[in-house]
């Protein structure tokens, strides 16, 4: 039998003792003689382990020993060697294995098979058979006897250039077993982009035999994507021959490519011998040596600059020398060249272009330098801060400045005044350089987990997250993004160990909060290590909504485009006005002033006094009342709304707008209903975050106004009634009112009848449009038709009557009909229209028609 994985044998041989105990007779008390039978089976595993083969990697005509252990507790009578070449072969041929190592309970057993004239697998296992007749068997092992093929040459550019699209690739393998050993997908050509994870294969094909042993291979890879215009590709070579159909030995090696499809590039620049006595007695510029750094993946072969003084019509050209010997093995090259004299205060603009040694160009983008004995040049128009800021905040001033000769960072300057305090005396902070390269963790970003989270009326929702900044910054920014299915009175406060703020508390109709922290009073200690949570309240128990997004981001530099320097003044004091300007000095003392600018230091909420409403208030009809407020605030408003709720109903929010003729913030509120009472208030925000609220105020109003009807033909028109012949007038009205409808109805009747009939009209999806229709009488004749509405307040509206002549015009004639009278408009809403006036105002016809289709 053959064993599992381990090569354990098993043996039954168990021991068993069986003793008989003495018979004693009953008629006598002599002892009888006892007897004892003993049964021996051996139950001890036997083990088959450690089977090894030398040499691991067989060649042909090379003998392979096998070794293995094996133990047993009884004595092992032999141990036997079964293999047969390949796995198609049925017959296995043995040997008998050698003792080489004595154990105690077993040993070391070798045995040999013999060696292969061609390549095959051979498979083979161990039988083991002890003293008892027990057979052992091993699992079936298997080994290859095969000669590892070999790239004994392969051919690839190590370069690609810009008009070719394909990478040819010549590979000569060689293998002692045969060229036919390795089949026409056995050679695997492998590339990648340096950096990349995944390797993009292609086969390559089989061209011919040089002799019996070696084989070319040749094919043409084309890259798709196309390559980065300068990139390196790693390259891998694999090949794998065969054993009857089965995978057999491999060999690989690794190389790279250049690719190589633009010119050198500009890496670094240098403005050198800037001193004297290449800068003359006044400080503008008698000459200037640059040097320049560029870099090539196939070397840099020469570089050219030109440049052109102010606005000179054509750019000169001027070889550059290189710095030391040009090579094309050389990636990086340094050049410099002399430009001639500029005149004072001129601009002199310049450009690179380069060449490398496949004649591929490249053109820099145009630069200039400022050779000027003036002073540094401050860029007025992109001098960047904020207009109005917090009183409590630091204003941050960020400008670019350039001179040729350079600034001298040390003595200059930011000027600033304080305007409402003291315009005569003139503060100073000193500038600083922004080093981009220096700034770590431009921003962080610290977000709440497991959102969204359900805002639970009228119960407190708590969101936690833990903050910790990792250098100065210049923002803290609060970012809150929420839904909602109603506008409601939502409170949201920020805490931390320190204590809370309120930060947000109005009816709202927007879904998104974006806050700066530091205006609100936090300071740079409170994003050390600390937990940020934000308490959200749910005021009038009406809410149903989630929070979707919470996060703290805290930004080192903010910028619309890259600054060179920056200026920072400290806070000032409430509602104050600062004049500021920029003193740059050069390397020789020249200096030159910025424009000055100002911006305001907002310490003080808005300031909010209602324009009043009588506390009772007559409508009189009208379908708005206009809540006015006086607003004002030094550093300008954001913006102002008006809170309302009409008889305790829930808070409603209105944005207010400025009046131009009375200088007031106006919303004009229309009540929806015929009395009641209104509580309101007005809000302000300002610029930088500041709000005021009024007082509340109250008014109860009258609107004594009785429903407004309008009268309409077919509701639907031809195309949505689905009618054969019909009898059915359709009558259609438009009813308004600013208190609640209670009932329309429609009251009619034929000729000259004395009693009116009367239906409810029902309302159809819109608010305000009613419907209802009438059955005519077969024969031709009129029909009169009026409308009454009646509101909450008891007020009655009854149209003047309505009169229109039908006639039966046969099964194909269409519908028409045209409604005037008392004021009313008259409509007509029926296409394939039969015209006939017979009655004139107050009169239409109407006849009988077949719907088309």
């Amino acid at each position: 039998m053959k064993g599992g994985n381990s090569g354990k044998i098993i043996l039954l041989s168990i021991l068993l003792l069986v003793s008989i105990a003495p018979v004693q007779s009953i008629d006598n008390q002599n002892d009888l003689s006892s007897s004892t039978t003993y049964l021996d089976l051996d139950q001890t595993d036997s083990i088959i382990d450690n089977i090894l083969i030398n040499p691991t990697e067989p060649t042909i005509n090379e003998n392979i020993t096998v070794q293995a252990d094996v133990e047993d507790a009884d004595i092992l009578s032999e141990v036997l060697l079964f293999w047969k070449y390949d796995f198609f072969n049925t017959s296995y041929n043995n040997v008998s294995m050698n003792l080489e190592e004595i154990s105690a309970t077993g040993g070391t057993f070798e045995g040999v098979i013999p060696g292969l004239p061609e390549p095959s697998f051979v498979s083979y296992y161990i039988q083991a058979n002890d003293s008892l007749g027990n057979i052992i068997e091993s699992e079936i092992n298997s080994f290859l006897i095969n000669s590892k093929p070999s790239i004994s040459s392969y051919s690839i550019p190590h370069l690609i250039y810009p008009d070719n699209n394909t990478i040819p690739v010549n590979v000569t393998v060689n293998d002692p077993d045969g060229y036919e050993s390795i089949g026409s997908d056995g050679v695997v050509f492998q590339y990648r982009l340096l950096g990349d994870a995944i390797w993009t294969s292609s086969n390559l094909v089989f061209s011919r035999n040089i002799s019996l042993t070696e084989s070319i291979y040749t094919g043409n890879i084309t890259y798709n994507p196309p390559l980065p215009v300068e990139s390196f590709l790693e390259i891998s070579l694999n090949v794998t021959d065969t054993v009857g159909g089965m995978v057999g030995y491999s060999d690989s090696t690794t190389d790279g490519i250049i690719v190589d499809f633009k010119g050198p590039t500009l890496t670094s620049i240098d403005l050198i011998d800037l001193t004297d006595p290449n800068i003359n007695a006044t400080g503008y510029l008698d000459s200037l040596v640059m040097e320049a750094e560029f870099a090539d993946f196939y070397g840099v072969s020469n570089v050219s600059i030109f440049y052109r003084i102010n606005n000179d019509s054509q750019f000169v050209e001027i070889p550059m020398l290189n710095m030391s010997d040009i090579s094309i093995d050389d990636n990086v090259e340094v050049f410099n060249i002399s430009l001639p004299a500029a005149n004072e205060d001129a601009l002199v603009y310049y450009y690179f272009g380069t060449k490398d040694f496949l004649n591929n160009t490249h053109t820099t983008p145009l630069n200039y330098y400022h050779a000027d004995g003036l002073g540094p040049v401050v860029y007025d128009n992109d001098i960047f801060f904020k207009s109005v800021i917090s009183n409590s905040s630091q204003a941050t001033i960020l400008f670019n400045s350039t001179e040729a000769s350079g600034v001298n960072e040390t003595g200059s300057l930011l000027f600033y005044r304080l305007d409402n305090i003291n315009d005569s005396i003139w503060y100073n902070t000193p500038i600083s350089p922004i080093n981009y390269n220096s700034i770590i963790d431009y921003q962080q970003t610290f977000e709440a987990q497991d959102l969204p989270v359900f805002i639970r009326d009228g119960e407190f929702t708590n969101l936690t997250i833990e903050v910790n900044r990792q250098s100065i910054i210049q923002q803290a920014l609060l970012t809150i993004e929420f839904t909602h299915e109603l506008s409601s009175d939502l409170r949201m406060w920020l805490k931390t160990s320190s204590g809370e703020i309120l930060i947000f508390d109005r009816v709202t109709d927007v879904d998104t909060i974006d806050l700066n922290l530091f205006e609100l009073g936090f300071l740079q200690s409170d994003f050390d290590d600390n937990n940020f949570t934000l308490v959200i309240q749910d005021f009038n128990d009406d809410y149903s909504g989630t929070i979707d997004t919470f996060e703290i981001e805290l930004i080192n530099y903010e910028l619309a485009f890259p600054y060179q320097y920056s200026a920072s003044i400290n806070p000032t004091i409430n509602d104050t006005r600062v004049s500021f300007y920029i003193g740059m000095y050069d390397i020789f003392e020249n200096m030159v002033n910025s424009s000055t600018m100002s911006y305001y230091a907002d310490g003080a909420s808005p300031e909010v006094s209602l324009v009043s409403v009588s506390a009772e208030l007559d409508l009189g009809g009208a379908h708005y009342i206009p809540i006015e407020a006086i607003v004002t605030d030094t550093g300008g408003l954001e913006n102002v709304e008006l809170y309302y709720q009409v008889d305790n109903s829930s808070w409603i929010i209105k944005q207010m707008y400025l009046d131009a003729e009375t200088g007031y913030y106006r919303h004009d509120l229309i009540p929806g209903k015929s009395t009641g009472e209104i509580s309101y208030y007005v809000r302000a925000h300002d610029l930088v975050g500041y709000q005021a609220h009024s007082n509340l105020s109250t008014f109860s109003f009258l609107n004594a106004m009785a429903p407004v009807i309008s009268v309409y033909g077919d509701p639907f028109g031809i195309d949505a009634l689905d009618m054969e012949d019909t009898n059915i007038l359709p009558i259609l009205a438009n009813v308004t009112d600013n208190g609640v409808i209670v009932s329309i109805t429609l009251y009619y009747k034929f000729d000259m009848a004395d009693e009116w009939l009367n239906i409810t009209m029902n309302k159809m999806n819109d608010s305000h449009t009613y419907f209802a229709e009438i059955e005519l009488p077969d024969k031709e004749g009129k029909v009169f038709f009026k409308i009454e509405a009646i509101d909450d307040e008891n007020l009655v509206t009854v149209t003047q009557d309505f009169t229109i002549i039908y006639e039966n015009a046969g099964s194909s004639s269409l519908l028409t009909y045209l409604m005037w009278g008392g004021g009313a408009i008259g409509v007509a809403f029926i296409a394939f229209i039969l015209y006939k006036f017979i009655f004139g105002k107050g009169t239409a016809v109407f006849s009988r028609f077949k719907r088309p289709g």
